[in-house]
């Protein structure tokens, strides 16, 4: 399985004060591949998720992890819902796609404490109803 994390540093006043804390923040990305670059979104890296059909149920992509659960998740450039999908709390990308195409965004994700942030930038293709993978 191929994944990429991008990581972030908990604030000096957290050093020390426990095991969560010490967790980094990150965005992690089952079975994806780095593509070009989308500028002001993480590393900047795009990473190609499994395509997606329309009218299909999809569950993909990124999962938070690290920091202080819970998450909060949101597409901070690029459209998702120009397709029907959306992300999840917890960053993962899911949905049924109501129109075909492809759609680059950027998820960023908080922990609780809302001193971590992470961001990763994504492309998804929706291919037609019926079509050959």
């Amino acid at each position: 399985m191929k994944g990429f994390t991008l990581r972030g540093r908990a604030p000096r006043a957290w050093r020390g004060l426990g095991v969560l804390a010490a967790l980094p923040l990150s965005l992690l990305a089952a079975c994806a591949r780095p593509t070009p670059t989308l500028p002001g979104c993480g590393d900047g890296r795009i990473l190609t998720l499994p395509a997606a059909r329309v009218g299909q149920d999809y569950v993909r992509g990124a999962r938070v992890q690290g920091g202080v659960p819970p998450y909060a998740s949101q597409v901070t450039a690029g459209s998702l819902q120009a397709v029907g999908l959306s992300v999840t709390a917890e960053g993962q990308v899911t949905g049924v796609p109501v129109a075909e195409g492809t759609v680059v965004f950027c998820i960023q994700a908080r922990e609780a404490a809302g001193a971590q942030v992470a961001a990763q930038a994504y492309r998804v293709t929706v291919l037609p109803r019926g079509s050959a993978p």
